[in-house]
């Protein structure tokens, strides 16, 4: 296997994203967090947008996996949704481009097979594709669809799949180690470091860690509850 997934066995991806509202989301900013994450130690960055990943892709050496997240009116799909949301961010500077590739209906009812297959088509046969999947057979069917990875991004995020305990899905981890043939990337709610080694424990590839790492924000909120002020 050659690539930029392959070469991401046993490492650390940093999501460097912010959500609106919040002061972090400049892409100034998240070039600055990346960089920092790549000083740190990171093996890839993690990030949204065409602008964010122009800067990003600026600023710093390490692989880049991107994806838009963009709401589509009649779809519950936000994770590069179309096709061409896909081509603009390889053409801003991502490497890999993350999809949802839950069952959920897309825009347009196109099924996620269709919609992998004109990606495919749209970006050429060595693009690498990164399908954020809800659960096993979300994940076995990109797999055998044509996905470079899969990741548990969307697990406890889609309704029928809300996480219980608000930890990372450890399980899925495991049950697509066994069953899918290509490398499984941990993602979701990934809050330490015993949780990554956890995850590397169940076989995962890689490990995706967002807001424990780089949303000051969301980690401001968590200190400042445990305050009596």
């Amino acid at each position: 296997m050659a690539g930029v997934i392959a070469g991401l066995r046993g490492r650390l991806v940093v999501s460097c994203q912010a959500p609106p509202g919040s002061p972090l989301r400049r892409p100034d900013v998240l070039a600055a967090l990346a960089a920092a994450a790549e000083q740190g130690g990171a093996g890839a960055i993690r990030a949204e947008g065409a602008e964010a990943i122009a800067a990003i892709r600026a600023a710093v050496d390490l692989p880049i996996i991107g994806l838009r997240k963009r709401e589509v009116p009649g779809s519950p799909v936000y994770i590069t949704p179309a096709v061409e949301d896909a081509v603009a961010m390889r053409e801003a500077g991502a490497d890999v481009v993350a999809v949802d590739a839950t069952r959920r209906e897309r825009p347009g009812g196109e099924g996620r097979d269709a919609f992998l297959a004109r990606l495919r088509e749209a970006l050429g046969p060595d693009a690498e594709i990164l399908a954020d999947v809800d659960d096993l057979a979300a994940g076995a069917a990109a797999a055998e669809a044509g996905a470079t990875a899969v990741a548990t991004t969307l697990s406890g995020y889609t309704d029928g799949n809300r996480a219980a305990d608000g930890g990372p899905d450890l399980r899925l981890v495991g049950a697509l180690v066994a069953r899918v043939d290509v490398p499984v990337v941990a993602e979701g709610r990934y809050a330490s470091p015993a949780d990554v080694a956890a995850a590397f424990a169940a076989g995962a590839w890689a490990v995706v860690v967002g807001t424990a790492i780089t949303d000051a924000l969301a980690l401001t909120r968590r200190f400042a509850a445990a305050a009596p002020g």
